[in-house]
């Protein structure tokens, strides 16, 4: 089996890294009951399918600007 590009697996790690942050983002966010968001998903009767377009939104938001800031940094050089 063949290696992936190394540019194939740096836009995997980076928006990768960003579903997750986005994941963790929905979970304090509903957990937390910010805005009584928690409270409402409680009371409804069609909870999952709301939460599962709260993870796929924050997902694909955060997911694409931690790929969008890694390919603009790409071409600076590093500050040790």
């Amino acid at each position: 089996m063949r290696r992936p590009q190394p540019l194939v697996l740096f836009v995997l790690r980076n928006a990768l890294g960003g579903i997750i942050a986005g994941w963790a983002f929905a979970i304090a966010l509903i957990w937390g009951d910010v805005a009584g968001v928690g409270s409402l998903l409680a009371q409804m009767d069609s909870a999952g399918m709301s939460i599962a377009a709260i993870f796929a939104i924050f997902g694909v938001t955060f997911g694409s600007a931690a790929l969008g800031i890694a390919l603009m940094t790409l071409g600076r050089p590093r500050e040790d």
